[in-house]
């Protein structure tokens, strides 16, 4: 394939298992070296935004995992169409990660 012609996902269901399958530390240095491809799908960058919101709470970093979780709400209001029921899942998955950061003010705000 050449530049800008269409072509899978990068992040499919095997990249994800294998990512998973990583300690937390190499799993996040990955996604980022992963950001850098250049011909990246919309949908591999929310792929591997949720893979890192993930492991940031694995890792018991509440905080980190919630401004990921608010990046990808951005990310989705861009991409996706109006209403769609994805950002809810998003918004409640950074509200509870602000509540396991004692952050309930934050939260309150999300829902």
């Amino acid at each position: 394939l050449g530049p800008g012609e269409p072509h899978d996902p990068l992040v499919g269901p095997e990249l994800q298992a294998e990512l998973y399958r990583m300690q937390p530390p190499e799993r996040l240095a990955n996604i980022d070296e992963l950001f850098d491809v250049e011909e990246m799908l919309e949908v591999d960058r929310k792929e591997l935004m949720v893979i890192r919101a993930v492991t940031y709470a694995k890792l018991g970093l509440p905080i980190k995992a919630a401004e990921s979780w608010t990046a990808i709400v951005r990310w989705a209001s861009i991409q996706l169409p109006p209403h769609d029921e994805s950002v809810v899942v998003y918004l409640l998955q950074s509200a509870l990660c602000e509540l396991a950061a004692s952050r309930p003010d934050k939260a309150a705000r999300l829902v």
